[in-house]
C-alpha cells in the first residue's frame, strides 16, 4: 500500500490531503518480494517503507530474487542479536507454546544439512556436517531458490503455473498447529498409494531429463529389484512406513512406469498426488473451501513438478541427475528441506512478529499482549457507494468506538479499529471477539454495496457472510450488525448472526411486501398488478417495497419477480430481506 501511495496519494487519500513523499511512512514484516526490478522499488520515493523480515524465511524468499523480483523502499533484517534476547521475553508472554518450539527445535538457529540413514535398527534424517549444502538457513534458501527458479522455467512460467499452488500449500501447512501438521505428513506417509506416487514422480523426473530414452531391458529390471531387495533385507523399515515386501514390488511398478511418456506419467502423479493431498488436509483438519481451493487438477500437476525436482534435483546442479540411492546430494538436499520444514516458516507467525514489534516500537511497548483471536483474524467491512455515506461504529457495550465521515473512518476510541481505503471505496477491519453495529446515513437515489466477510491471517482467506446491494429511495438509515464470535480465535466461525438492515425516513419492511403485512406472498403480485392498472392504489411505503428491481417505478417487471420468487426461479436479488 506504502509503494502504491506514493506515485498515487491523490487516488486513496482525496485531492484535499497535502502529503509530501518524505513524510510517509510504511512498515511492514515477513515481507515477501513482490516488486518487479523494471519498477525500481529502491527509488528514493520508497525511502520511508521498511520492511523488516529473516532471510531464513521461505515466506519472505518468495518471489525469488533470482527471477528479478525485490521489496519496496529498505529492508531490514532480523533477528539482531542484540535484541534476540528481548524478543524472547516477550514471545514467552504472548505464546508459551510458540515460545517452546522456538527455543527448542523450530528456529532457524537450529537448522542443520540432513541426510537419510537406514541401518538395521532404523531409517531416520540425521544431521550432515560435510553435505554439500549450505550449513545455514539463509544460504540454503538462496539456493533453493536459484533452483526454484530454473526448475520453474523463469518468472513469466513461475507466474502463470507455480506460485499459486505453492503459496496456497506454503500457506495452509503454515497456518497448522503441530498436531495438524503431524497429522499431515503422518497421512502422506501411511497412504498406501505414497509410494506409487514416488515411482511415478521418479520416472516422470528421469524421462523428462531423457535418462531413459529407450525402455529399460529386462536384466536393469531385475538388477533394480535386487537392489531394492537387498535395501529392503538389510533394513529396518518400520519407522518409515514402507513394508520390504513393498519396495521389493515397486521395482516393477517402477520399470513399468518408465515405459511411459513425460505426459501419461504427469497424470498418473497428479491422481495419486490428488488422493493422498484429499486424505492428508482432511486429517488435519481442512475446511472445504481449501480443499476446493488448493487440491485442484491444475495445482496437483505444477506440485508434482516441483516435487519431483525438490526430492529428486540437485539445487547445486540442476541438470545433474544421480543414481536413485539413499546417500546422494539430491535425497540430501530432500531430506534438509524435509527436516528443517518448520523451522524455515516459523518466523512468520503472528507471535514472532508481535515479538518484535513490542522490541523495535515503543508505541507497542506496553500493549497488553495479543490475544489468540487476535492474532487469529478479523472481520472486514466493504463499503463502496456512489455518494459519501456517513455514520458511526459503535461496540456491544454502547459506545462510539469511530466516526465514518464520507465513508473514511476517523476518531477512533478503540485501537483494534482500522480502515484502508481503495480505489472505489475502502474496508473497514474490526475484531472478531467484540460486538460491533455500524450505522449509515445514505443519501436519496444512492447505490452502496455492502460486503462483510471474516478475515484469517494464517492464509489470507476471506469467507463472506453478507454481499448485498442498497439502492435508496429516499434518505435512509443502513444497519449492519456485527456479533462478537462464540470461538473467536477459530475462522471462520459457524451460525453467526450477522444482519443488514435499511430503514427509509422513519419506516421499514420487506422488500416485495407490497400490501406490508410483514410477508411476501401471492397477494403482494396481485396487489402490484391492481396499482399497475388503476384498481388499487399502494401505500406509499408499498410503492417502496414493490420495486423490486429498484429501477425507482413500479412496473409489471417487479409483480413478475416476485412471482417468480414465490415458486423459486430467479428474481431480484434481496426479495424476502429486510429493506
Amino acid at each position: 500500500m506504502g509503494s502504491r501511495l506514493q506515485p498515487r496519494r491523490s487516488a486513496y487519500l482525496g485531492d484535499a490531503v497535502t502529503l509530501r513523499p518524505e513524510d510517509l511512512y510504511a512498515y511492514t514484516f515477513g515481507t515477501p518480494s513482490p516488486a518487479d526490478t523494471n519498477n525500481h522499488p529502491r527509488d528514493a520515493r520508497y525511502a520511508g517503507i521498511f520492511n523488516s523480515f529473516s532471510d531464513t524465511e521461505i515466506a519472505a524468499a518468495m518471489a525469488p530474487a533470482a527471477m528479478g523480483f525485490e521489496r519496496y523502499g529498505t529492508d531490514l533484517l532480523l533477528p539482531s542479536d542484540d535484541r534476540y534476547d528481548r524478543m524472547l521475553e516477550n514471545l514467552r508472554i504472548i505464546s508459551e507454546d510458540v515460545y517452546a518450539a522456538y527455543t527448542t527445535e523450530s528456529n532457524s538457529k537450529f537448522f542443520h544439512p540432513k541426510k537419510l540413514l537406514i541401518d538395521g535398527n532404523s531409517a531416520s534424517l540425521i544431521d550432515d556436517d560435510s553435505s554439500y549444502i549450505a550449513p545455514d538457513a539463509a544460504g540454503y534458501l538462496k539456493d533453493l531458490c536459484a533452483y526454484l527458479t530454473q526448475v520453474c522455467g523463469g518468472r513469466e512460467n513461475y507466474a502463470a503455473v507455480y506460485e499459486q499452488p505453492l503459496s496456497d500449500l506454503l500457506a495452509y501447512t503454515m497456518s497448522l498447529s503441530g498436531s495438524g501438521l503431524n497429522a499431515f505428513l503422518e497421512a502422506f506417509q501411511n497412504d498406501e498409494n505414497t509410494l506409487n506416487l514416488l515411482a511415478a514422480m521418479y520416472a516422470y523426473f528421469m524421462r523428462l531429463k531423457q535418462q531413459t530414452k529407450t525402455a529399460p531391458t529386462g536384466a536393469q529390471a531385475v538388477q533394480k529389484a535386487r537392489e531394492l531387495a537387498a535395501i529392503a533385507a538389510s533394513a529396518d523399515l518400520a519407522p518409515t512406513g514402507i513394508d520390504a515386501a513393498d519396495l521389493i514390488k515397486l521395482a516393477g511398478t517402477l520399470f513399468t512406469y518408465m515405459l511411459k511418456s513425460p505426459a501419461q506419467l504427469m497424470t498418473i502423479a497428479s491422481d495419486y498426488l490428488g488422493g493422498i493431498l484429499q486424505k492428508a488436509m482432511t486429517a488435519s483438519g481442512a475446511t472445504q473451501e481449501e480443499l476446493k481451493r488448493i487440491n485442484t487438477p491444475a495445482n496437483q500437476k505444477a506440485l508434482v513438478h516441483f516435487a519431483s525436482h525438490m526430492i529428486l534435483g540437485n539445487i547445486r546442479q540442476s541438470d545433474k541427475v544421480e543414481a536413485y540411492n539413499f546417500d546422494n546430494e539430491q535425497i540430501k538436499n530432500a531430506a534438509t528441506l524435509i527436516g528443517n520444514y518448520k523451522n524455515l516458516f516459523i518466523d512468520h507467525y503472528n507471535e514472532i512478529i508481535v515479538s518484535w514489534l513490542k522490541v523495535d516500537d515503543p508505541h507497542y511497548a506496553d500493549v497488553e499482549p495479543m490475544t489468540e483471536s487476535q492474532l487469529t483474524g478479523y472481520r472486514r467491512l466493504t463499503l463502496r457507494s456512489d455518494a459519501p455515506v456517513s455514520g458511526t461504529v459503535t461496540d456491544g457495550k454502547g459506545t462510539v468506538a469511530g466516526v465514518i465521515q464520507n465513508g473514511v473512518l476517523t476518531d477512533t476510541t478503540d485501537k483494534w479499529l482500522g480502515f484502508t481505503p481503495t480505489d472505489d471505496g475502502g474496508f473497514f477491519r474490526l475484531p472478531s471477539d467484540e460486538s460491533y453495529t455500524v450505522t449509515l446515513t445514505v443519501p436519496d437515489r444512492t447505490t452502496l454495496s455492502v460486503d462483510v466477510s471474516e478475515y484469517r491471517v494464517s492464509d489470507a482467506s476471506r469467507f463472506s457472510v453478507i454481499d448485498d446491494t442498497v439502492s435508496t429511495n429516499r434518505d435512509s438509515i443502513v444497519t449492519i450488525a456485527l456479533p462478537a464470535l462464540k470461538n473467536a480465535a477459530s475462522l471462520p466461525s459457524a451460525g453467526t448472526a450477522y444482519k443488514l438492515s435499511v430503514k427509509a425516513d422513519g419506516v421499514e419492511g420487506i422488500l416485495g411486501d407490497a400490501d406490508t403485512d410483514g410477508e411476501v406472498r401471492i397477494l403482494d403480485a396481485t396487489a402490484v398488478q391492481r396499482h399497475i392498472a388503476e384498481l388499487e392504489k399502494l401505500s406509499e411505503l408499498g410503492a417502496l417495497l414493490s420495486d423490486v428491481d429498484r429501477d425507482n417505478d413500479v412496473t409489471v417487471i417487479d409483480a413478475t419477480y416476485i412471482q417468480r420468487f414465490l415458486v423459486h426461479l430467479p428474481a431480484a436479488e434481496g426479495i424476502g430481506d429486510p429493506y
